[in-house]
């Protein structure tokens, strides 16, 4: 009698830990099944990303093109300037006809690559430096210094520079020009020197 119940509890156990294994293992695969599909998952949305990034960096690549076209056309105006002295008149007028173009490109490609934008800007600023010779004409009065009727403060922070400044504003629809923002700050001598610190004026409406 108590071998038929020894034989029944082994028997009893055996099965028992049958059905426990039998149950693990469908949890596992069940559990393997749904990893499966959640990976399938992500590489099917990371690979759409990854095709989306493709896409947009070739209209990148092409915008980068256009614009460094414009920045080689503009570099070549600036190479014909003669090296002779050359008048205020003379500056002032390929100043005009340079800042001119760099609103053609702001307009167009606005956003795509503010390092070449702000390449070209500082062609102007190349072209301010030239050692000129004025010629003599009578003295006219100064005009007098325009003061904006509305305006915001920038502090200036690591890697700020006027013309990224300028750009940014322009970006969120309020019309300013480097020379707008040099003009409400006298105090700047050489917007290449403006220290992380400083407070300057933008000029939002004259």
């Amino acid at each position: 009698m108590d071998c038929k119940i020894f034989i029944f509890a082994i028997y009893f156990c055996t099965v028992s830990v049958a059905t426990g294994l039998q149950a693990q293992d469908s949890n596992l695969k069940n559990t393997i099944f749904l990893l499966q599909q959640e990976t399938e998952e992500r590489y099917r949305k990371l690979r759409a990303e990854i095709d989306d990034a493709q896409t947009a960096n070739l209209s990148l690549m092409q915008r980068m093109q256009a614009l460094e076209k414009e920045n080689r056309s503009l570099r070549r105006e600036v190479a014909k300037i003669p090296k002779s002295p050359v008048s205020e008149s003379d500056l002032a007028k390929l100043s005009e006809a340079l800042i001119d173009r760099i609103k053609t490109v702001d307009k167009k490609r606005a956003g795509d690559n503010k390092a070449l934008v702000n390449q070209i800007k500082d062609l102007v600023t190349a072209v301010n430096k030239l050692n000129i010779k004025t010629v003599a004409t009578p003295l006219k009065p100064a005009k007098p210094r325009r003061v904006p009727k509305k305006i915001a403060e920038v502090t200036i922070e690591p890697n700020y520079t006027i013309s990224a400044i300028a750009e940014a504003y322009r970006l969120e629809g309020v019309n300013v020009s480097i020379g707008e923002i040099l003009e409400a700050n006298p105090q700047i001598t050489d917007p290449r020197k403006i220290k992380v610190g400083d407070v300057i004026i933008i000029p939002i409406e004259w």
